[in-house]
This record gives C-alpha cells, sequence and structure tokens, in this order.
C-alpha cells in the first residue's frame, strides 16, 4: 500500500507550503510544487494538495501571497507531469473506483469520512486539536495544518476511489500537531 509514503509526502508538502505561505519566496513555492508533485505520482489521493493553498490562505488570511509568483510556480512543476499522467491513465484507475462521481456519492461518502475521522481521532483528540485552533488562531502553521486536514477529508468527500479509513491517514499528523498545540 502507497497510502502511508503518501501521507508523510503530503506532510512534508504542507510543511513546505508552510515556508511558502510565511516567507512568499519563489524557492518555497518551487519546493512545495515539487513536494507536492512527488505525493501526487506516488498516489492520486494527494490530489487533495490542490485544495491545500486555498484553504490555508483562506484560514490565515494571507492575501497577499496571492500576488507572489511563489504561490503560482507550484502549479507550473505539478500540472505538465502529473496532469497528463493522470489523463493518461484514468481509465486503467477509475476501472477501480467502487463508485461514481457526484452528490449520490458525497451524500455516502461525507458521513462515512466524518464518522472514521471522529472514530479515528476520539474526543479528547479532537477537544486537544480544537483548544489548539483556539489558542494559536492567526498562526500561519496551525492555518496549514488544517487546511491540510481539510483538504484531505473534503477530497475523500469527492473522491470516488472507496470507502476506507486508510485515506485519511494524510490527518493524523496535522492532527497531533494541533493537539499538541492545545496540551501546551
Amino acid at each position: 500500500q502507497a497510502d502511508v509514503p503518501t501521507a508523510l509526502a503530503m506532510f512534508l508538502a504542507a510543511l513546505a507550503f508552510w515556508r511558502l505561505l510565511d516567507h512568499g519566496r519563489l524557492q518555497d513555492g518551487l519546493l512545495f510544487g515539487a513536494v507536492a508533485l512527488v505525493a501526487i505520482m506516488v498516489k492520486g489521493n494527494a490530489i487533495a494538495l490542490a485544495l491545500l493553498p486555498p484553504l490555508a490562505v483562506l484560514l490565515s488570511g494571507r492575501w497577499g501571497l496571492l500576488r507572489r509568483p511563489g504561490f503560482w510556480v507550484p502549479a507550473a512543476v505539478i500540472l505538465p507531469v502529473a496532469g497528463p499522467w493522470y489523463v493518461l491513465t484514468y481509465s486503467w484507475t477509475s476501472a477501480g473506483f467502487r463508485y461514481a462521481f457526484g452528490p449520490a456519492y458525497t451524500a455516502v461518502a461525507a458521513p462515512f469520512v466524518a464518522g472514521q475521522f471522529l472514530h479515528m481521532f476520539g474526543p479528547v483528540l479532537l477537544v486537544l486539536a480544537a483548544a489548539g485552533l483556539v489558542r494559536r488562531r492567526g498562526d500561519v502553521f496551525t492555518a496549514v495544518m488544517l487546511a491540510l486536514v481539510l483538504a484531505n477529508v473534503l477530497f475523500q468527500a469527492v473522491a470516488p476511489a472507496a470507502l476506507e479509513p486508510r485515506y485519511l491517514l494524510p490527518s493524523v499528523a496535522p492532527m497531533l500537531l494541533l493537539a499538541a498545540r492545545g496540551a501546551l
């Protein structure tokens, strides 16, 4: 299974995006693009990283980053490689999908993903993570970690590969970090 390497690569990509959000440098955008490309090429679930930048900018309020080339350069790194690959291989991979895209899938997937999320993290960790969000409100790192969790959860609720708890693995590291920030 490629779920653990994908989760690790997604977490590393989020750390690179944190640097980009914090500094806005072109090299940070290139790093995020390169690490995100690795994650996406390991497993398609990492396409959830496409949601990370808009969610992180929204959560952090760092709208000025949208005017910087470093924000847009990851697309120039990822799309020329991953785009053609996923277009060419979609017929192969989609044959393994257990569901079809659309609202019917999301109506089934959203409660499943939410239930698995609650089961996976439990009430104590969720309370600590919420405390971390409240304590560190406005913190760029917190915004990026929350954005990674949200991106993964939202992607799993719309991408119809299958309904399996293992697809939530990319949420584990950021949730643990948010909980640790709540506990401190």
